[in-house]
């Protein structure tokens, strides 16, 4: 569940003042999220050493590390606190990719691994039954989407897409950005970020239809 406005202050306050359980659950609101993003990011190399949990047991120590700068800086250019620990996140994505795999990986940080999730499969499902923007690909019955078979063609078709269409389609059906959080993350207007996701939609459409099954209606509602 995620937290906002005057509950979110409040825990800041009282996080910034030292106390465990608010911290505790600003991070805890964001989890789900953030496993989603870590699980399509983790090199396949990398789960044999660490996991998704891992991932974001470092990330929280360095996010508890860096809070009271966080909480006295200026209000202003103060990113949101989700963009703000999903940054922190993703460093440490990128720390252990350097430091287990030799620091010339390429830069998670706009780029979907898309690996093999082992058991973060689940995690790898769109917002919702369906994917609020994915109804009209996906089908709903029986959970159709979850299947390893279907799992395993979505993210295909991902690979195939451009880097930033990649992106952005996974920021706001996996990472389950709102559009304001994607042009923060993405350092663009509002506008060209739903113009960027029609796009990004249209071609993965195609893309689908190309894959075995399309044309029978397999990726139809």
């Amino acid at each position: 569940m995620r937290t906002s406005g005057r509950k979110l202050d409040q825990l800041l306050e009282r996080a910034g003042q030292g106390d465990r359980q608010a911290l505790d659950d600003l991070f805890s609101g964001h989890t789900p999220r953030l496993e989603r993003m870590v699980a399509l990011r983790l090199d396949r190399r990398l789960r044999r050493r660490v996991d998704v949990d891992d991932v974001l047991q470092s990330a929280y120590l360095e996010a508890a590390r860096r809070l009271p700068a966080y909480i006295e800086g200026p209000p202003l250019p103060r990113p949101p606190f989700f963009l703000w620990l999903r940054s922190i996140t993703l460093q440490s994505i990128v720390g252990l990719h350097r430091f287990h795999l030799s620091a010339k990986a390429r830069d998670v940080r706009r780029e979907v691994v898309l690996e093999e999730a082992d058991r973060s499969e689940s995690r790898l499902a769109p917002r919702g039954r369906c994917g609020s923007g994915l109804v009209g690909i996906f089908p709903c019955p029986g959970e159709a989407f979850l299947r390893a078979e279907v799992a395993s063609c979505f993210r295909e078709c991902l690979r195939r897409l451009g880097p930033l269409d990649r992106e952005v389609i996974v920021l706001q059906h996996f990472d389950r950005l709102t559009v304001a959080e994607m042009a923060r993350a993405l350092d663009m207007e509002e506008e060209t970020v739903r113009k960027r996701n029609l796009r990004a939609m249209r071609r993965l459409r195609k893309i689908l239809l190309r894959m075995p099954g399309g044309r029978d209606g397999l990726w139809e509602a």
